[in-house]
């Protein structure tokens, strides 16, 4: 899911046929219930990389944190534009596909926890709090223990309290359906 149309037809052009643009509005909740409800469980956003595209992505963000978080079964990554490109459009242009193919991904979770991280207010409680909501929206119970592994580490705290918060929260989803 790109910001601009152009960013989307370019990227179509070049063989990503599975892409749609958010185009001069923001990323709603209702944009959210389409996706969910045309059973579409991986998204990809990747905006562009000036400061309207940082804030628009920290919104999108927090849009699908409130609307899914912690919540199994929806898969989301972001991809961030490298330091000094302009946006996806441009870059496909001035570099090759290929190069644009090779710029990371990171998920939602990975993304997150580097924000949280790098803030001076960084709570050691809150930010595990936070973050569990997004382990849990990881469908495959592996990847879901690896990224237990990666909070724990990155907020040190022992693996076990960090699961035993993933798997609490897990037994409260489960009893409210």
């Amino acid at each position: 899911m790109f910001e601009g149309y152009g960013d989307c037809a370019t990227a179509h052009a070049h063989g990503f046929t599975n892409t749609c643009a958010i185009g001069a509005t923001a990323f709603t909740p209702e944009h959210l219930q389409l996706i969910l409800g045309l059973r579409i469980k991986q998204v990809i956003f990747l905006l562009d990389a000036d400061a309207a595209g940082e804030e628009a992505t920290n919104r999108l963000i927090k849009t699908i944190e409130e609307q899914v978080g912690g919540q199994v079964g929806f898969r989301c990554e972001v991809v961030a534009m490298p330091e000094g490109s302009d946006d996806p459009d441009a870059f496909i242009r001035e570099h090759s596909v290929d190069a644009f193919k090779a710029i990371p991904r990171l998920s939602l979770f990975e993304w997150r926890l580097s924000q949280e991280l790098g803030g001076v207010d960084s709570d050691r409680e809150r930010v595990v709090a936070r973050m569990v909501k997004l382990i849990i929206n990881e469908p495959a119970s592996t990847r879901r223990h690896t990224m237990a592994r990666r909070l724990a580490e990155k907020t040190d705290y022992p693996l076990e309290v960090v699961w035993s918060e993933v798997t609490r929260e897990m037994d409260g989803e489960k009893l409210k359906l």
